[in-house]
């Protein structure tokens, strides 16, 4: 029954091995394809097409609307015929002055349009986060197979050696017991991170935008880019897109209570026509026009006063905002940055201690092999050599996935 087991244990295992190197991805290959495929991303940039156009339509508003007509008419009397008639003509109108509401229209969705590539820029950062992380998962996930594999091996050597000690009436059957349960524990192990591997694959294909979802295998390494000897200041705050947008908003408002209060003013417009009419093409006689219009609603019940009030109310509202965001930042800054540095130099005492405990593995071993030390002892500084492994490897993690997040508040796009 057991030999039954671990056939069908490797056949697993090598049909997920064949299955893996079905396609490879770089770093650069997953944000390539998100690019084009993430439906995140492809939302905000329709988003600032959307203002662009919007900007563009404000720009109407300083040009003349022209329009064109033509009829024909029948009439008819006890008296006369039936008499047709023929007309056309072209007509225009040009605002000249609308209290300053045009010109205050236009800059708010200049803003816009800044606003929407800000936020794409903040869209952009959080897919790319998103997308690094199920990178970085895929490739802990990846590595911790290979780990997993070494565990094994190491495991399954430690019960080849307390076996024959045991057989030699050296050991007692506990501890051949004990290794070999941690034997099965690491082919546990083993094929849990396999599967793993597709849990983390099909996770970032759907961050990609992918449809399809296959296991993949990525390449790169576990290693941390961004040097943490140089502590950033407070002037990188200015430079996040959360902080801009929310300082455009604030800009915007001021526009928004300067097109409220152009309801307090006068509008003035220029039209004109030229037409023609007449029964037939040949004898139709012309007209021309040409007006000046001055307007001012001075009552238009109240509605300019309560549109003032809640302009003004808005930009206060913009102004808090962007205060509390501020403070936000200031603070994400010094808990971001921290962890950063926090995960980086944990790094370096991982590998410490790694190296410690190789080396003790290593001495530990000869000596219990020469019956110089307990088995007890022995297998402390073998768990402690396989624990430490463990423990750097995911340390390397957390420190990839700390300057994920750093980049991520700062609103990077790689």
């Amino acid at each position: 029954m057991k030999t039954f087991k671990k056939l069908f244990f490797y056949c697993f295992i090598l049909f997920i091995a064949e299955d893996i190197h079905s396609q490879s991805f770089s770093w650069q290959d997953v944000l390539s394809e998100s690019k084009k495929l993430n439906s995140t991303l492809i939302r905000a940039e329709e988003s600032i097409k959307n203002a662009r156009l919007s900007y563009h339509v404000s720009f109407t508003n300083f040009l003349p609307q022209l329009s064109a007509s033509a009829g024909i008419s029948e009439s008819k009397s006890d008296v006369s015929d039936i008499r047709e008639s023929y007309s056309y003509g072209l007509s225009g109108r040009l605002s000249l002055f609308s209290g300053f509401s045009d010109i205050s229209q236009l800059k708010s969705r200049k803003l816009d349009l800044q606003i929407a590539e800000l936020e794409y820029k903040r869209v952009l950062s959080d897919t790319i986060y998103n997308l690094k992380t199920s990178f970085v998962n895929l490739l802990y996930a990846q590595e911790t197979v290979k780990l997993s594999e070494e565990i094994l091996k190491r495991r399954s050597e430690i019960y080849e050696l307390v076996k024959f000690k045991y057989d030699a009436g050296l050991e007692d059957k506990g501890s051949l017991l004990r290794v070999e349960a941690d034997k099965y524990q690491a082919e546990y192990d083993l094929s849990k991170s396999k599967r793993n591997i597709r849990t983390a694959s099909v996770q970032m294909l759907k961050d990609i935008g992918k449809d399809e979802f296959e296991v993949i295998v990525v390449t790169g390494s576990l290693n941390v880019y961004i040097s943490t000897d140089v502590v950033p200041t407070y002037k990188v705050i200015k430079e996040i897109p959360d902080y801009m947008i929310a300082e455009k908003n604030m800009e915007k408002s001021e526009y928004n209570i300067k097109s409220a209060r152009s309801e307090f003013f006068p509008s003035l417009s220029l039209s004109g026509s030229i037409n023609k009419s007449g029964e037939d093409w040949a004898s139709m006689t012309e007209s021309q026009s040409v007006g000046l219009s001055l307007s001012y609603p001075f009552f238009p019940g109240g509605r300019n006063f309560y549109n003032l009030k809640i302009a003004k109310t808005n930009k206060r509202i913009s102004e808090e905002t962007f205060r509390f965001i501020k403070q936000g930042l200031v603070v994400n800054l010094e808990s971001t940055w921290n962890n950063f540095v926090d995960a980086s130099e944990n790094v370096k005492v991982s590998e410490r201690y790694f190296d410690a405990s190789e080396q003790q593995s290593e001495i530990r071993t000869t000596k219990y092999i020469n019956g110089l030390i307990s088995y007890q002892d022995w297998y402390t500084s073998e768990n402690d050599y396989i624990s430490s492994k463990r423990t750097l490897l995911n340390s390397k993690r957390n420190a990839i996935l700390s300057e994920i997040s750093w980049k991520k508040f700062l609103g990077l796009a790689e």
